[in-house]
């Protein structure tokens, strides 16, 4: 009999458990802080990752599997040493023995296991021993499934490490030597190559040195959280050897630096709490039925990491690379241990095999100012146990917990919908929560806010409600914190938040703003917290001085006076007054007798003149009435007027105003001012005295924003300010019966001398500076800047001689500038019957042109000739001052006839021409008879006719200056013998009327051409009176002589003797025949035989005898 029975029974595969556990287990930095954690539970205060780039030589006849370790390899250094024990357990798949200390942080994890993410042949060395693993029982000599490792003694087989010398020189590093036992753990960890990746049992994932780098440089951003909440670690760091260096370069270091000493000692002190946790809970769980009690024992201290340190036994070359890790950053720690129902929980947990301690701990970042860092990776929103975890808190710290972890520490057991060990677990982490973590919590905020002056306790406070394990904490915490001084006073005390007064976030920016601006003045303190808090503190059942409606009129009372100096705006001194109208049940809703109750007699009321007057009461004694307006400028006026006698309120927010309107209130002493008692207050102040220019100014400026209606009954006040050189106002009247005018800047030049002129009675400019608001109403009540209006204002008052009076004193160019722009007018209108008064002006004016001077003169109809030109074209030259120069515009003329001035026609023109025509010019005349030439006089045959008249008129200038004649008694000068003939004598039109034209006007007005006897006998006169030129007589007188011969029969032919019939012409006959003028011959009569000759050398024709016959009588011949 062999025995009994064969070999039978489950075994397990080692490859394939290990599989099932890194399946389990993510990769990432989660393998390189199992690491951390072995450390930490080691004792080891030094951790240094180390990326061994080299591939080590070996020799040829090296078994295969050997030679696959001695490629690039992750090193791992710790400063601690294995135990015994640590040699026994590392053995071990699942059951290491921690799971059952909770002291260790190695518990929640799966310890040496995760290397084989790694690397199929994980090594170590640690004080005189160099142990492998192969899962795979392949790759080290004389080993097999039962037995898939070795360990060597290194100091006792020297012909091991000299036989296998190529595997043993890859672990000279860090400061070993292999030559003594060594003081540290070193861990090797060959990358697994794709080769042995695709033949291993363990997996799958080859490592390249780059990702490694890549994985170190992950744990780099972690490197802090690593440290904070350890039990031994205070420095990690990661360093590479490049391929072909012999010493290591630094990647990155983190070091606790400032206040290491003290951590070191805090730490001890939890960890002797904790065992002294773990001793009492199971002498009370061997003693059944006895309880024990754990209070909450907290430390707390401040730590900076730093990148500053070196390791001791070695050298590590090079300082770390720019980046997050460089920076020195603060951290406030603290630890909590206990709390009475963590105490119960854990015993209870005992009967279920779980050794569950009270742990928790926090962390707060700040830079090495002292200012929060809200937003660090390290801290803000993080969970610990121990090491970081993927779990997000809604924290602006780090909370650590001795918390029960899924098994891949992915997340932490929390919710309700659980039983058993799951139920309990979840109930611990919530008790935890609740205790140790809240104290632990409650203590950092504290410390950070009483030592760091930067460090708000609003930006630390937690608020997250919604997960279980986190409400608690964040529930606690605050009933931990609501009576510590943690908030920062004026005068620099810390106070707690049940001391302050609370403005809840939710109030809205502006209005925070408010009230901290009016707590500021009030010298009151309060802090600003969100909503969330505020619900926080709500479920926590805790009592704070939150801000309300009662809360803030309770305020404002007990400030009382004070409130009188108030800073605030007015419009911000009524958004709080309405806050506090507000009924607390219904908000928005009317006024109710509660609220009203609220405000009276507080001071709440911004007045116009800049203090804060009490809200009426009726049992209130004020000096002074409460009156309410809701316009700025009805405000300045009342106040400007009669601000000693009232309380002048402006509140400009119609929903308010029309709130404080109601019945309730004003029943209560407020007096509410509408537009209708307004304008009363507006009559009553000026008719009581003379308003000011400021005044009038804040008058016109309101009267810019209200309606026309409204303004209308203003009329008859004292309220328009005028242009003048002194404040001067008149009275406000509609337009057709104001006297002022718009205002100057929308005047001409012209219009502006018209109202200066006419200022004298009382027409004058609106000013402009004054009641430019209101200019879109000028035309309502003030006149247009035109000439019309404005004459129309100065009748307003005043009687036309006045008007003419004061508008004399214009230029003539002002004078003309009236008198166009009133012809116009009148060209424009109708009917002129009810225009007596402009009439009566515009011709008293003395601004019509008239005569060939331009001069201008007034219109005195009816007083002598004044009449407007014929519609034909006459130059102006020919005007004397008793014609109206119109002839350049019909529409003038038509005016003037209108206006009652005669109109002349052509004959009466013609008549006043010529009875006035000495005194035209030469020019003039002729172009007068230029224009004669060309009328239709000449049509007019009647005897009574122009022309005929014309004819008659001695007004022709003659060759004589100074004379005239008529046109018929005159001479043709184109006719040469005329002018030989009848040379001397004053028988021809003057010299500038022998143009052709004025000849034939003159022809046609009995211009002779021939002569008769008494142009002979004028001229007979002058040859003998000539006594200069003898020769000049006997030319002449030879022509009078030849033109009588010529046209005796004309002149003589009717004369026979002496005619009585003819006085005239016997006349100039008898003178021709009596004048001596007829040159005698001097020669001898007879040869040369003398005789006596009389010395006259003219003779009378009636005494000359021919030549022949002179022997005979003795006489003179011609």
């Amino acid at each position: 009999m062999n025995g009994f029975g064969e070999n039978f029974g489950q075994k397990v595969d080692l490859t394939t458990r290990i599989k099932e556990i890194l399946r389990e287990y993510p990769q990432g930095t989660s393998i390189l802080k199992e690491f951390v954690q072995n450390a930490d539970d080691a004792g080891a205060d030094t951790l240094i990752f180390c990326l061994d780039c080299r591939s080590h030589l070996c020799r040829e006849d090296l078994a295969h599997g050997l030679k696959g370790m001695l490629g690039p390899a992750l090193l791992v250094y710790n400063s601690a040493t294995f135990s015994d024990e640590d040699f026994k357990n590392i053995c071990s798949i699942g059951n290491s023995g921690k799971a059952s200390q909770s002291t260790k942080t190695g518990r929640f994890g799966i310890g040496f296991n995760s290397t084989y993410h790694i690397t199929d042949v994980p090594s170590f060395v640690s004080r005189d021993r160099v142990a492998f693993f192969d899962p795979h029982a392949c790759n080290l000599p004389g080993v097999d499934p039962s037995n898939p490792g070795k360990i060597v003694n290194f100091i006792q087989n020297k012909e091991v490490l000299e036989h296998f010398k190529d595997i043993f020189e890859s672990y000279k590093i860090l400061g070993c030597t292999l030559q003594e036992e060594y003081p540290a753990t070193l861990f090797r960890l060959p990358l697994r190559t794709p080769n042995q990746a695709a033949e291993s049992r363990l997996s799958s994932a080859c490592f390249s040195t780059d990702s490694i780098i890549e994985l170190l440089t992950s744990l780099s951003a972690e490197a802090d959280s690593c440290l904070l909440f350890l039990k031994s670690v205070c420095r990690i760091g990661a360093c590479i050897v490049n391929d072909g260096a012999k010493n290591p370069k630094w990647l990155w270091r983190r070091e606790i630096h400032r206040g290491i000493e003290n951590l070191i000692a805090e730490r001890q002190h939890v960890l002797a709490s904790m065992s002294s946790f773990a001793l009492a809970r199971d002498h009370c769980f061997r003693d059944m039925g006895s309880s024990f009690d754990v209070p909450c024992d907290t430390r707390s201290v401040c730590i900076s990491i730093e990148p500053t340190w070196q390791p001791s036994g070695f050298n590590i070359q090079g300082l770390p690379d720019s980046g997050t890790a460089s920076r020195a950053i603060q951290y406030v720690l603290s630890l909590s241990v206990g709390g009475p129902e963590s105490c119960k929980l854990s015993l209870q947990a005992k009967s279920w095999g779980m050794n569950l301690i009270a742990l928790g701990g926090s962390a707060i970042s700040l830079d090495m100012d002292g200012c929060l860092l809200l937003e660090s990776p390290t801290t803000c929103n993080r969970t610990f146990c121990f090491l970081p975890l993927p779990v997000n808190t809604r924290f602006c710290f780090a909370v650590h917990g001795s918390f029960e972890l899924f098994s891949n520490r992915r997340d932490i057991w929390r919710g309700q919908d659980m039983t058993g060990e799951g139920r309990l677990k979840s109930m611990w982490n919530s008790c935890i929560g609740s205790e140790c973590v809240a104290t632990a919590v409650s203590s950092c905020i504290s410390l950070a806010c009483s030592k760091f002056a930067c460090v708000s306790p609003l930006n630390l406070l937690p608020y997250d409600t919604d997960d279980l394990v986190f409400k608690e904490i964040t529930l606690n915490t605050i009933r931990n914190l609501i009576s510590a001084p943690i908030f920062k006073a004026r005068n620099g005390k810390l106070l707690s938040l049940e001391s302050l007064c609370i403005i809840p976030h939710g109030m809205g920016p502006q209005l925070r703003l408010l009230f901290r601006t009016l707590f500021d003045h009030l010298e009151l303190d309060y802090a600003e917290i969100p909503s969330n808090l505020i619900k926080a503190c709500a479920e926590a059942k805790i009592d704070i001085r939150l801000l309300n409606q009662d809360t803030l009129a309770s305020i404002i009372a007990s400030a009382g006076c004070s409130m009188q100096g108030c800073a605030i705006s007015p419009s911000n001194m009524f958004v709080i007054l309405k806050f506090l109208l507000e009924d607390l049940e219904s908000p928005g809703s009317s006024i109710t007798a509660s609220s009203l109750s609220r405000v009276q007699g507080l001071y709440c009321l911004p007045s116009i003149s800049g203090r804060v007057v009490q809200f009426p009461c009726p049992s209130l004694v004020c000096n002074s009435t409460t009156v309410l307006v809701n316009s700025i400028d009805q405000a300045s006026l009342l106040e400007a007027a009669c601000g000693s006698e009232f309380s002048i309120v402006f509140c400009d927010d119609s929903a308010l105003f029309s709130m404080l309107s109601c019945d309730m209130i004003c029943e209560s002493g407020l007096k509410v001012i509408c537009p209708d008692i307004f304008s009363e207050c507006i009559r009553l102040i000026c008719t009581s005295s003379v308003p000011s220019s400021s005044w009038i100014a804040l008058l016109w400026k309101y009267l810019g924003s209200v309606s026309i209606d409204w303004i209308r009954s203003l009329i008859g006040l004292p309220i328009v300010p005028c242009q003048s050189d002194e404040f001067k106002v008149c009275c406000l009247q509609a337009v057709e019966n104001s006297s002022v005018i718009s205002p100057f800047s929308y005047a001409s030049p012209e219009i502006v001398e018209i109202v200066s002129s006419a200022s004298t009675i009382g027409v004058y400019f609106a000013n402009l500076e004054l009641c430019s608001c209101a200019t879109h109403y000028c035309g309502s009540f003030f006149r247009e800047p035109q000439t019309i209006p404005v004459l129309q204002a100065c009748f307003q008052e005043q009687s036309v001689e006045s008007v003419i009076c004061a508008l004399s004193t214009c230029s003539l160019h002002i004078l003309k500038y009236i008198r166009s722009h009133m012809i116009q007018h009148f060209q424009a209108t109708e009917s002129s019957g009810s225009e007596t008064h402009l009439i009566s002006t515009f011709l008293a004016l003395k601004c019509h042109p008239c005569g060939q001077t331009s001069e201008h003169c007034n219109i005195k109809v009816g007083a002598e000739f004044v009449a407007v030109l014929p519609p034909e074209s006459v130059h102006s030259d020919l005007l004397s001052n008793k014609f109206l120069n119109v002839a350049d515009s019909a529409g003038d003329e038509q005016v003037y006839l209108k206006l009652g001035v005669p109109r002349m026609n052509v004959s009466e023109f013609v008549r006043g021409i010529i009875s006035n025509f000495p005194e035209l010019s030469h020019i003039s005349q002729v172009k007068f008879f230029a224009w004669l030439e060309n009328s239709n006089v000449w049509e007019d045959v009647q005897s009574d006719s122009i022309v005929h008249w014309m004819k008659n008129q001695k007004f022709v200038p003659t060759n004589t200056v100074g004379s005239a004649s008529q046109a018929h008694q005159l001479l043709d000068p184109s006719q040469s013998v005329l002018i030989s003939v009848m040379q001397g004598c004053n028988r021809f039109p003057a010299a500038h009327l022998r143009d052709p034209i004025c000849i034939d006007v003159l022809r046609r007005l009995g211009l002779r051409q021939t002569l008769d006897l008494q142009d002979i006998s004028e001229a007979v006169s002058v040859i003998a009176h000539d006594e200069t030129d003898f020769g000049r007589q006997q030319t002449r007188a030879g022509l009078v002589f030849e033109y009588l011969d010529s046209h005796s029969e004309r002149l003589l032919g009717s004369i026979s003797g002496v005619n009585n019939d003819q006085p005239e012409q016997n006349a100039y006959l008898s003178r021709i025949l009596r004048e001596e003028w007829i040159p005698r011959d001097l020669r001898p009569i007879i040869g040369d035989v003398p005789f006596f000759r009389p010395q006259d050398k003219l003779c009378a024709l009636a005494n000359a005898r021919p030549r022949d016959e002179l022997a005979v009588c003795f006489t003179q011949c011609p």
